[in-house]
């Protein structure tokens, strides 16, 4: 019903995101975590509650992408305008 919205949520965590995708190709193919984003998913301190919730940064950009595009496309104009206003909006606040 609001893809801008959708959109708008998918832009603002998407270098984070892309970021969690590198460190886990780089786990998989060199056995290490290039960036170490997600290295906290491997301490032995890490509950495994925290390790099992931590999953949906797998999921929550392609998720958006598929919500996106099964209406009338992405609505990246109206996204990134809702983004810029957020950003905006927490600056001032904080």
């Amino acid at each position: 019903r609001r893809p801008a919205l959708l959109c708008a949520a998918g832009i603002l965590v998407a270098i984070d995101q892309v970021l969690w995708y590198v460190d886990i190709l780089g786990y998989l193919i060199l056995g290490k975590l290039p960036i170490k984003v997600c290295g906290y998913l491997f301490w032995p301190s890490t509950h495994l509650a925290k390790k099992v919730t931590g999953m949906h940064h797998l999921f929550f950009v392609p998720l958006v992408v598929v919500l996106c595009a099964r209406g009338s496309g992405l609505p990246l104009g109206r996204g990134f305008l809702v983004s810029a206003l957020q950003t905006v909006a927490s600056q001032v606040v904080c």
